[in-house]
């Protein structure tokens, strides 16, 4: 019996970005799916093979997070990429303002 040769990156920086990305968008039972799947985030078909996303993003460099250079747009190749915790925060979306209250 033939085992079937897998990446070997399982446990690494770029195979953990990429399992978290998948529960955000695919699984609605995941904490954040409401702000990415929930909302319409959509992975591209080619992202559905690990090998396919580390052949288009690269290793994460040292200190980079996997972020979105639009984000109400697709993790897809040309809008996702590796960038730092800080370039992460400022590319996310304004956060909703939660309604004044009444005055009594």
């Amino acid at each position: 019996m033939s085992r079937r040769k897998t990446h070997g990156m399982t446990g690494t920086r770029e195979y953990s970005a990429w399992t978290n990305l998948r529960q955000r968008v695919l699984s609605p039972d995941h904490v954040l799916f409401p702000a990415y799947g929930g909302r319409g985030i959509t992975i591209h078909p080619r992202w559905e093979r690990f090998e396919n996303f580390l052949e288009d993003l690269g290793f994460a460099p040292p200190g980079m997070w996997l972020g979105r250079r639009d984000p109400n747009g697709p993790y897809a190749p040309g809008n996702a990429l590796w960038m730092t915790r800080q370039e992460s925060i400022t590319s996310r979306r304004p956060p909703r303002r939660k309604p004044e209250a009444q005055a009594a």
